[in-house]
């Protein structure tokens, strides 16, 4: 099975680009948070948080 790849080149206006600046630093912010809660729940309680754990507690940050 061939897997076909396409690349396409983004032009944002200003308002898009803030939009998709905003967007990259929430990913951003999410990222750093989940990694800070595994190392926190390892240091403090022993316990090694999976990604099944992580997920669970995401509507609670919502």
């Amino acid at each position: 099975m061939a897997i076909k790849r396409i690349t396409f080149c983004l032009d944002p206006n200003q308002t898009q680009n803030n939009k998709l600046h905003y967007g990259q630093k929430l990913h951003c912010s999410l990222y750093n948070a989940c990694v800070y809660h595994r190392k926190t729940e390892s240091k403090k309680f022993g316990k090694n948080l999976n990604y099944f754990d992580q997920q669970n507690c995401l509507p609670e940050l919502k």
